[in-house]
């Protein structure tokens, strides 16, 4: 098994919808305010380019949060991703994760939907300008 890089930061999310736009995918997430403050959300989120781990939990039946769990259940991906900006709610911040669509073919982020799990950031970079308001 291949050693996983060291993080800088590691934060509990609540992982929510996807979606794509052809060269790009995203992910949604929820960070708990307890979990990272604004200026450490403004420092390694806000406008970044990240290399980093995804690790949804397994899904649970009922209350019995040893039920359910499979040797598949667990979804872990590692990869490059941009967060443009980062939302602001009483309880949580808020942010999409942007994929290069040929980083997460077939269905990779479909299995993160609506579960909880972690996000590992490995390494943090600015977050390359968009052209003419395109993705790149």
């Amino acid at each position: 098994m291949a050693k996983k890089a060291k993080s800088l930061l590691e934060l509990p999310v609540e992982f929510g919808g996807y979606g794509g736009s052809g060269k790009t995918a995203r992910l949604a997430i929820n960070i708990s305010r307890a979990n990272l403050s604004p200026s450490a959300a403004d420092k390694n989120l806000c406008g970044r380019r990240i290399r980093g781990r995804l690790e949804a939990k397994p899904n649970s039946n009922g209350d019995d949060p040893d039920q359910g769990r499979m040797f598949d259940d667990e979804v872990e991906l590692a990869a490059t991703f941009d967060i443009k900006g980062v939302g602001m709610k009483p309880t949580c911040f808020t942010a999409s994760l942007t994929f290069a669509e040929s980083d997460v073919k077939g269905g990779k982020l479909e299995q993160f939907a609506g579960r909880q799990g972690t996000l590992y950031i490995e390494e943090v970079n600015d977050a390359p300008e968009e052209k003419d308001g395109a993705e790149e």
